[in-house]
């Protein structure tokens, strides 16, 4: 049985009507996924994670934690393979979405923001729903612990 390591990321910005988070539509897929890929040479989970966020998507982004590791299997050429991703979250800094390298397009159709309230039903794989979740509490529970502004 073949193993994959992959890593990738919920990246969320403040939008004109709340919190958003970046997913993408897989090139010639119906499907709609977290960015995600495979750790290259000596890459921690997170560092590739952000790797794939900044390729998939165009966007920069800031680690904020872990969201914890997904576990999956499926076939290729006939055989079976074991797969984990790692997925963290991030907050976006920079670039602009589906602004990406000519490269990545060979990869990605389209990288869109989506509203936190949608992203659970948004996403295509129950894995990847679960991390949704995740992020979604996490991200509502910074929200009520933050200070809120009094002025008059």
């Amino acid at each position: 049985m073949a193993k994959e390591r992959s890593a990738g990321g919920v990246v969320v910005r403040e939008g004109p009507k709340g919190l958003e988070v970046a997913v993408i539509r897989p090139r010639g897929r119906t499907v709609y996924a977290l960015p995600k890929g495979h750790l290259d040479g000596a890459e921690t989970a997170a560092q590739a994670a952000e790797r794939e966020v900044r390729e998939e998507t165009g966007l920069s982004a800031a680690l904020e934690g872990d969201l914890g590791v997904i576990k999956y299997g499926y076939r290729f050429g006939g055989r079976f393979v074991s797969k984990e991703v790692a997925f963290f979250l991030f907050r976006a800094t920079g670039g602009e979405i589906d602004a990406l390298e000519p490269r990545m397009r060979e990869e990605v159709d389209q990288a869109l923001w989506v509203s936190l309230d949608a992203l659970v039903e948004t996403l295509t794989y129950p894995g990847e729903r679960s991390v949704a979740q995740r992020a979604r509490a996490i991200l509502l529970a910074q929200a009520a612990s933050s200070p809120k502004d009094h002025r008059r």
